[in-house]
């Protein structure tokens, strides 16, 4: 497993805290996220924020993309239904 650099946390935050959460979607912030997740080698990247993916879909990045919120609400329906 691997975690974003403490400055690129920071960048994450700004993005998250100034801009998603008030409904902003900007662009040059997507193109930084990418930029971010292009920079590590890894196989898949964990949007572990519930605000991500309303920048990052699966169609932005070759990686997987596993969305938290969708994987939570899945194993909710799956442990519901039995």
């Amino acid at each position: 497993m691997v975690t974003p650099s403490e400055p690129e946390q920071d960048e994450v935050n700004r993005i998250v805290f100034e801009e998603l959460v008030i409904g902003v979607r900007r662009e040059e912030s997507k193109r930084r996220l990418l930029s971010i997740i292009g920079s590590y080698p890894v196989d898949g990247v964990i949007l572990g924020c519930t605000e991500l993916p309303l920048i990052l879909g699966q169609g932005d990045s070759e990686l997987p993309l596993l969305d938290t919120v969708d994987i939570h609400v899945e194993a909710a329906l799956d442990h519901a239904l039995g």
